[in-house]
């Protein structure tokens, strides 16, 4: 039986191995359909409860069941069943909700408008940073375990050295969306840069990453002691997501404190661009694949054993400081809708330019690795998360059209109701509010899951109905915790 065991593992390993990847276009369309499923969530949660009533009961049972198919399975479809018939599945999106938007009992308003449609206000409808923000943690659930099942395309996983895997976005993705939130992003003082505050701070970072250490800790004690399947080429023999996050946060509270932080870009800029020098004149990327000794296999010493998870996190340092730049320019203070297309303009500009950066890097220096978190892959992930933010907040603008015209209510469903807004979910502000909780739990459930059955020969329905059922437990679980006021913010 043990022998059995160490077959399926060594199987197991295999089948999430020695993957070449996709497309960065596929990637990004895949990744598209989460901005559709927030529009879809606003028009479907306003026809159902919005003016009539008796249509479906407004209960928290209900809302659940409109967050969880208009949300998250969109996501579950696109990246499984649907995932080579996207176009299919994009149709299908759009003719629901133009079906909904015509099919509206109520038309228009005849009434005018109070005001110039530029001059609109926009406070509390301009959500796409939260969007943003809960779906890079819904889509990370959905692929770490679907990764395990056949159902999920192999090109969909991460890549081994070179290439570009939908999962190669998670990381880097979570690293920008934490950062556009960060309290540097916010235009947080690190007061006199003395060196008993520079040691303050540092030591109050280090203090509040002891959660993420210890949960790392906790990872690879489990893993080993459980003979669970893992890919070391990813991390390293020790090394996983939790200490690189540790690492990023210290690290960037260290620099922040000693460098100027008017322009944290350039500090990422700067970062990105030596240490792809040093990949490349250096020959780290050779000790990064080989090791000291050239060996594939050398894993003798702690850094030898955690190559790719220690030099990667320089490429994450890089992403979080240009992440950090882009929340001090998403969360200027905005109130009229001029004023946020004149910012979907600049992000769309942006987001242009670093897709030419990336085409430029990828020809003239080298290919997108996430393993090494080089510049390609640093460029990577600025394009692609830009490009994420600008479609969610063209969604944003969308839905304040409709409502300006009277397609859509205003801000509030019911004037007693507050939290009721359209296009803004209770998921997603649950998701929000213990992110890494909302991943730690996915962890352990995939975890629970792969003891329990053998994934890779699972069949596809069996396969859908398990990734289902686990992302309906992990959203009700988040939903019960943010619905008895719980924290559990780490990060």
């Amino acid at each position: 039986m043990i022998g059995e065991r160490h077959t399926y593992k060594q199987q197991h390993e295999d089948f999430v191995s020695h993957n070449n990847g996709t497309s960065p276009w596929e990637i990004t369309v895949i990744a598209s359909v989460a901005p559709l499923s927030v529009f879809l969530y606003a028009l479907v949660s306003t026809w159902l409860f919005i003016g009539t009533r008796n249509r479906v009961t407004d209960s928290q049972a209900n809302r659940f069941i409109i967050d969880f198919v208009t949300i998250v399975l969109p996501t579950l479809l696109g990246c499984t069943v649907l995932a080579d018939h996207k176009i299919m599945m994009y149709t299908g999106l759009l003719c629901t909700c133009a079906g909904l938007l015509i099919i509206r009992d109520q038309r228009p308003s005849q009434q005018k408008p109070d005001c110039n449609f530029l001059d609109i206000r926009t406070e509390k409808r301009i959500m796409f940073i939260s969007n943003f923000r809960a779906y890079v943690n819904i889509a990370t659930a959905v692929t770490i375990l679907a990764v395990d099942f056949a159902i999920f395309p192999r090109r969909f996983a991460k890549t081994e050295l070179y290439g570009m895997g939908l999962m190669d976005v998670g990381v880097g993705s979570f690293v920008i969306a934490n950062a556009i939130v960060s309290p540097e992003a916010r235009g947080k003082e690190l007061g006199r840069r003395s060196l008993l505050n520079i040691y303050t701070n540092v030591l109050q970072s280090v203090m509040s990453s002891v959660p993420l250490f210890l949960l790392g800790v906790a990872r690879f004690v489990s893993v080993k002691s459980t003979n669970y399947h893992e890919h070391v080429t990813e991390y390293g023999v020790h090394w996983n997501f939790f200490f690189t996050l540790a690492c990023v946060k210290v690290l960037s509270t260290l620099i922040l404190n000693i460098l100027p932080n008017k322009y944290p870009g350039m500090i990422g800029a700067v970062i990105a661009i030596f240490y792809q020098y040093v990949l490349s004149e250096w020959n780290l990327t050779e000790y990064v694949i080989y090791g000291r000794t050239m060996d594939y296999d050398d894993r003798k010493s702690f850094v030898s054993a955690n190559r790719e998870g220690i030099c990667s996190c320089s490429g994450y340092l890089a992403i979080y400081f240009a992440g950090i730049q882009l929340g001090k320019f998403l969360l200027k203070k905005r109130d009229r809708l001029k004023e946020w297309l004149y910012a979907f303009v600049v992000l769309e500009a942006l987001t242009c330019l670093f897709w030419f950066f990336l085409l430029l890097s990828e020809v003239y220096v080298d290919p997108v690795s996430r393993r090494m978190a080089n510049l390609s892959y640093v460029v990577w992930m600025l394009a692609y998360n830009l490009q994420s933010l600008v479609t969610f907040l063209l969604v944003d603008l969308l839905i304040v059209a409709l409502q300006h015209w009277r397609f859509l209510p205003p801000l509030l469903i019911d004037p007693h109701m507050v939290q009721h807004k359209v296009g803004v979910s209770d998921l997603i502000n649950a998701i929000n509010r213990n992110a890494l909780m909302y991943f730690l739990l996915a962890n352990i459930f995939t975890g629970l899951v792969n003891i329990f059955m053998e994934t890779i020969y699972a069949p596809p329905t069996t396969s859908f109905w398990v990734l289902a059922a686990y992302l309906a437990i992990l959203s009700g679980v988040s939903l019960v915790l943010h619905k008895l006021n719980i924290n559990t913010k780490i990060w």
